[in-house]
């Protein structure tokens, strides 16, 4: 018999090289992929969006500018009239020329009317952007008329 024990004459275990993340599998490289494209379409639409409502944030933010230089100047009649503008250009950026350049007075209020999904301007007292132009007894000193007036053209506005 052989003295020799047994168990000394085996050799360590070889263990098998660690997986290797590179290259992953296919399956990994779809995902990559899809996952790439979404966050290409995700930003095309970010930027398409951002774009689309350029306009709407700088008539908003004219709006607000409107409101400061009436608070220093105190002139209604002004304030009308940049308000019927700013409304005109802000329509202009949403809707074709066409539709929109030639309107006044009564039909341009219910433009506003019919685009804002209100009554305000032809009922109520976004009448004086038609009216409040041309006639001299408007109440257009009194700014808590005037507040609710802005407050209808900036629902207007952040409705397109």
């Amino acid at each position: 018999m052989n003295d020799t024990d047994p168990l000394a004459q085996l050799h360590d275990i070889t263990l098998p090289p660690d997986v290797s993340w590179w290259p992953p599998a296919p399956g990994w490289w779809i995902l990559a992929v899809l996952l790439l494209l979404f966050v290409v379409l995700l930003l095309r639409w970010g930027w398409s969006w951002y774009r689309k409502h350029a306009p709407k944030r700088a008539a908003l933010q004219q709006l607000k500018q409107r409101w400061q230089a009436y608070q220093q100047h105190q002139n209604g009649l002004q304030l009308l009239r940049e308000l019927e503008m700013l409304l005109k250009q802000t329509a202009l950026s949403y809707f074709p020329r066409e539709q929109v350049a030639g309107l006044y007075g009564p039909a341009w209020l219910q433009f506003l009317d019919k685009t804002g999904h209100t009554q305000g301007f032809t009922r109520g007292i976004g009448h004086w952007l038609g009216d409040g132009l041309y006639q001299a007894d408007m109440p257009l000193h009194q700014p808590a008329q005037l507040q609710v007036l802005m407050d209808l053209c900036r629902q207007w506005i952040k409705h397109q």
